[in-house]
């Protein structure tokens, strides 16, 4: 398609709203992948989406307001429609996701999002805010520019926080290990790659960038060999960080992806080397020559690898033999690129080591001796367990994977608590169960093998696989619109790239990712593992579009320049298009073996607008640019300010930067040693690690180079762009200044505000518990100055950009004036209910949890009183009302015995009336019914009235029955309420059935063969049956002391020697930090004892004395007496 020429925007108050979208996505990209909130609860995910979700609700008030000027004003709007490319697949996306969660498991939810991920359809319209604003407004290079920059280096700091973890320098204590495996700013090592393998790509992009303006100056320029040096370093950081996440899905992303880039570059250098000699060469020639140099480069490579490894020990070795052999090999790729040297046959060589390295994943996945030395290797065992589905993590993928197939197959509707049922339930294959609503719906098809992998009290609330995500959320128009967006990324990249024109090789390309993933599903259907056809289709797909590729360089390789189209011109935005085709094809083979997170969907629609934009020639090419920008100055309104137009984009680099770095003060200036003084609270929250007391500068040096590089780096692309034209020395120096001027104050004055506001926390005095919440509402206002932080700089960026266009002569329409004003009222309302409250309120409720975890009563009551205060922000959250109802439970156990009775009812009613209002916003949620339970049994085990009793202990056994319908896999409430039906109720058939039940579910279960054996002995008196019960349980948990100890209890009583010794000798092993090792030691002496072997049994009562309580040493004591006196009569034998 031709370029499209905008016309000037209307009003002054039209190029504002105009500027200010292009300030949002700046913004956007930086908040989802660097900010994060140590003061709430949940620290990563929502906070991220919260903030993205207030920005993309101001965005969309100054899109709306933007649209109705132009209107007004008789200009077109947009320059976009639904046949523009992507735009058909975003708006069928956002409206599936309307009507699903229309008729979703949980509507609120899926609007809103769930607690844990908040990815409901309030946030994917903030994704598509970000897109459909870049197809609107992005419209210059400079734009651009600004757009790739920020997206690179907004990367740095998350790069770098990753190896300062590495390397123990981290000044936050996180609970987790995050030095075996980098978290950096996302909290988890997936996700952190996951973002940064879709970065990588662009840098690459921008280093192959830099060396082409370095070769085509006569002399080179320092900003250009400062802009390759700065990448190639990012490049390396981020390399290095991906390396340290230790995680397989990323690591094949980013192999994907390190592929796609080169080979498509390569292929594109064959055609226009083919276009540009017009002749036919001897493809044998061409093949052999690819071929060789593929392997030769390889080896070179491998052996500078081997002389590191073998020269240096340990990690040095391998990191000074991998850089050895990077630099070698690339400076091998380089010298044939730039000396123009084979470009018909450099493609072979590259599908020469991808071949290779399939290969060679495939050798180290097999078993055979390369797949055992892979495994000895910390650093590679990983992918060498590619296979493995039958253990660890890929069992617990496998066993998900299960259930959401049995989700999304036809069954019978899911039944409600009330006895109702899921009345949707013949939309699901077509509608999906409704974004965020797999937490509730999976519970009825929890596979229980699943138990034995993970918490048996977690539902998985995602697949780790998109494909069986987007059928379980939005059904099989989900799943087609999902692989239509994705097919359509590359079906238009590959148009404009010159690579798919014409209607047969449309066919081709569909016809062969079709084919291989037909042909991938077939074989896991043959052997028995249909849940496969979920990796199928994205295997088969990426496979596809690699054959495509091959193919239509085979068919160059094979007629010459026939097979080239007549009309046939590299795109002039053809470096930029592979970049972003290579950081979405790694993110397409990552995002189906993890989940989609807030920086990988942010990022996916931004380059997807870009896409579109560069793919249409929306925007002029480098030289046309430069031309236009001469010709602006020339046609400037007010001459007199032409000469300073250079100081516009200045500007706007600074404040971006001064939001980057103002996001990372948000993230790392605490107070955990309750400092009064604003500058040490400043200096100490980058320079200590407070839990070792001991000085780093890890953050220090994460500030220092996300600051200088920045400005670097973003600089140098201002003068690329021309931007300092004929006096780029002068301005050039100028504009170093005024950037260290900008963001340097900027941070200092955003930083030393929330460093002074952590101060100022310590000295407030509290002395009611009304008091105490005030405090946590402080706290949680510190919120506040972050957004504070976003919209002013949406504005200051805005303004700025406005001056880099002529101003417009009208200010703006009456009815925009009178509009803008109601849209902003509303949207301040959707930000405060929707974003704002729902993050304050859990900064309220994790300081809430600090006091209702204590045992004090005194405590617990302060903590119920930030969990109401947490509930009156977020009344639909359910979450809390959990902890609330607990804390009431607690609270109402720890009172005296003395206590009146009326203050304990009372208490237990406002426990009974949190937890079923719990249960009535969420009455999907099995914890909610489970919770009624466990309380009406406590409550009823309480009281010595018979019909009182009675009646809470039915309220008991109706609850968990209601759970039951909900999680009929649930072993653990099988075996409550069998508890309850034997020992509360007495109920001896009713037992029998519920743990009959239970085995069935789970037979492996040792659980439930300890309820089973605890009520064969407390109740049918049957000790054998008891003891055959426990040893079940035994041998299915060796590790569980407590039935070791109670089971060699019984054998003692039994004076089975031979079983007590079989039972207790591995005390040692299992239970060495047991509380009841001391009495497992005196039981084993009295074995001992009785098979007349009194030494064994004098040297392990004397081991047991100094374990034993104090008031049950006399008891050891008393042994050993007995076992040193003369044999006259056998000591007691009471266990």
């Amino acid at each position: 398609m031709e370029n499209t020429k905008v016309a000037a925007l209307a009003s002054k108050l039209s190029l504002f709203c105009d500027s200010a979208l292009e300030a949002g996505w700046l913004i956007g990209i930086i908040i989802t992948p660097v900010f994060f909130n140590v003061y709430s609860s949940r620290v990563f995910e929502p906070d991220k989406l919260t903030s993205l979700r207030s920005l993309a609700v101001v965005m969309a008030v100054l899109w709306l307001v933007r649209f109705l000027e132009e209107i007004l004003q008789k200009q077109s709007p947009l320059r976009f429609s639904w046949r523009t490319p992507l735009v058909l697949p975003a708006l069928l996306t956002m409206v599936l996701y309307i009507g699903s969660s229309i008729f979703s498991l949980v509507p609120y939810t899926s609007f809103v999002g769930s607690y844990q991920r908040l990815q409901g359809t309030f946030t994917l319209c903030g994704y598509l805010v970000i897109f459909f604003a870049i197809l609107t407004s992005l419209r210059t290079r400079a734009q651009l520019s600004r757009l790739f920059t920020t997206l690179i280096l907004s990367s740095l700091p998350v790069a770098l926080y990753g190896i300062v973890q590495h390397n123990g320098l981290d000044p936050l204590p996180w609970a987790g290990d995050v030095q075996t495996r980098v978290a950096s700013n996302m909290g988890n090592a997936i996700f952190v790659a996951a973002y940064l393998i879709m970065i990588v790509p662009l840098t690459a992009m921008r280093i192959v960038e830099s060396f082409r303006d370095i070769m085509a100056r006569e002399k080179a320029r320092i900003s250009d060999i400062l802009r390759a040096s700065n990448y190639i370093f990012i490049l390396a950081v981020q390399l290095l960080t991906i390396w340290y996440s230790r995680s397989r899905g990323p690591w094949l992303g980013i192999i994907t992806a390190g592929f796609i880039f080169p080979y498509l570059m390569f292929i594109l250098l064959q055609r226009q080397a083919v276009a540009e000699t017009a002749g036919q060469g001897s493809w044998l020639q061409d093949v052999s020559r690819g071929v060789g140099l593929g392997v030769g480069s390889l080896a070179v490579s491998g052996l500078l690898l081997g002389l590191g490894w073998l020269a240096l020990p340990g990690e040095l070795g391998l990191y000074v033999g991998g850089g050895l052999a990077a630099l070698a090999f690339g400076g091998i790729w380089l010298y044939f690129v730039v000396e123009r040297k084979g470009w018909r046959w450099l493609w072979i060589g590259w599908f020469t080591l991808g071949l290779v390295a399939s290969l060679g994943l495939l050798a180290i996945n097999v078993p055979g001796p390369l797949h055992e030395r892979a495994r000895k290797i910390s650093s590679v065992s990983r992918m060498s367990r590619l296979f493995e589905w039958n253990k660890s993590t890929g069992k617990v993928r496998v066993l998900i994977w299960e259930g959401a197939l049995d989700m999304i197959s036809l069954h019978e509707p899911i039944a409600f608590p009330d006895g109702g049922e899921d009345s949707a339930n013949f939309l699901r294959p077509l509608l999906g169960y409704g974004p965020e609503s797999m937490y509730v719906g999976y519970n009825s098809f929890y596979p229980p093998l699943l138990g034995h992998y993970e918490s048996r009290t977690a539902s998985p609330d995602r697949s780790h696989n998109e494909t069986l995500d987007s059928l379980v959320i939005t059904g099989l128009l989900g799943l087609g619109i999902y692989l239509l967006t994705f097919g359509a990324v590359f079906y238009w990249g590959f148009r404009w790239l010159g690579l798919l024109t014409t209607r047969r090789q449309l066919w081709l390309y569909v016809g062969l990712m079709a084919t291989t993933a037909s042909a991938l599903i077939s074989i896991f259907i043959n052997i028995g593992h249909l849940y496969f056809f979920a990796v199928a289709i994205p295997l088969g797909f990426i496979t596809g579009i690699a054959l495509y590729l091959t193919w239509q360089a085979g068919r160059l390789t094979w007629r010459g320049a026939e097979a080239l189209p007549v009309d046939w011109r590299p795109h002039p935005h053809a470096l930029l298009l592979v970049a972003i085709l290579a950081a979405i094809s790694g993110h397409f083979i990552e995002i189906n073996f993890g989940i989609s997170i807030a920086a990988t969907r942010t990022i996916f629609w931004a380059l997807a607008g870009m896409l579109v934009v560069l793919g249409l020639r929306w925007l002029p090419d480098e030289e046309a640019a430069r031309a236009s920008r001469a010709a602006q100055s020339r046609k400037q309104r007010r001459p007199q300010q032409a000469p300073h137009a250079w100081l516009w984009p200045v500007l706007i680099l600074s404040l971006v930067a001064v939001f980057l770095l103002g996001t990372l003060a948000y993230d790392f200036i605490t107070n955990p040693d309750r400092s009064t003084d604003g500058g040490q609270v400043f200096w100490r929250s980058l320079t200590t690690i407070y839990t070792q007391g001991r000085t780093s500068y890890g953050a220090l040096m994460i500030f220092a180079f996300t600051g200088v590089l920045f400005g670097v780096v973003g600089l140098c692309e201002l003068d690329r762009e021309g931007v300092f034209a004929e006096e780029r020395n002068k301005r050039g120096g100028l504009a170093v200044l005024i950037y260290s001027g900008v963001t340097l104050t900027g941070l200092l004055l955003f930083g030393s505000n929330i460093a002074s506001f952590h101060a100022r926390l310590p000295q407030i005095q509290v002395q009611t518990i009304e008091d105490v919440v005030q405090v946590a509402m402080t706290l949680a206002s510190v919120l506040g100055r972050y957004y504070l932080l976003i919209f002013g700089l949406l504005i200051g960026i805005g303004l700025l950009r406005m001056q880099e266009s002529a101003l417009p002569r009208r200010w703006a329409e009456p009815v925009s004036l009178l509009v803008l004003p109601v849209l902003l009222l509303f949207g301040i309302i959707l930000i405060r209910s929707y974003s704002y409250d729902l993050i304050r309120a859990d900064i309220v409720f994790k300081q809430g949890s600090s006091f209702a975890n204590q045992r004090d009563a005194t405590q617990k009551q302060i903590g119920i009183a930030h969990y109401d205060r947490a509930i009156e922000l977020a009344p639909h959250e359910d979450y809390y009302r959990l902890f609330q109802g607990k804390a009431h439970l607690e609270l109402a156990q720890s009172l005296p015995p003395d206590a009146d009775t009326a203050q304990r009812a009372a208490v237990l009613k406002q426990t009974e009336t949190v937890l079923l209002e719990a249960r009535g916003i969420n009455p999907l949620n099995t914890d909610h019914s489970a919770n009624l339970a466990r309380f009406y049994r406590s409550w009823g085990a309480s009281l010595v009235e018979a019909t009182q009793r009675e009646e809470l202990l039915e309220k008991a056994r109706a609850n968990y029955h209601q759970a039951l319908t909900l999680s009929p896999h649930n072993p653990i409430l099988w075996n409550e309420l069998a508890i309850l039906n034997a020992f509360e109720l007495h109920d001896q058939v009713a037992f029998t059935e519920a743990i009959s039940q239970s085995l069935e579910i789970d037979a492996e279960f040792e659980q439930t063969w300890m309820t089973l054996g605890d009520v064969r002995l407390n109740i049918d008196k049957d000790m054998e049956g008891a003891m055959a019960a426990y040893q079940q349980a035994l041998e299915i948990q060796p590790q569980n002391c407590t039935v070791r100890h109670t089971l060699g209890s019984l054998q003692v009583q039994q004076s089975l020697w031979t079983a007590v010794e079989e039972t207790l000798i591995p005390s040692d092993e299992y239970c060495a930090k047991s509380s009841k090792l001391w009495d497992m030691y005196r039981l084993l002496a009295i074995s001992y004892y009785y098979q007349e072997r009194p030494g064994e049994a004098l040297q392990l009562a004397q081991q047991a004395l100094p374990l034993a309580p104090e008031d049950q040493q006399a008891v050891v004591e008393q042994l050993i007496a007995a076992i040193q006196q003369p044999v006259q009569a056998p000591p007691e034998s009471e266990p």
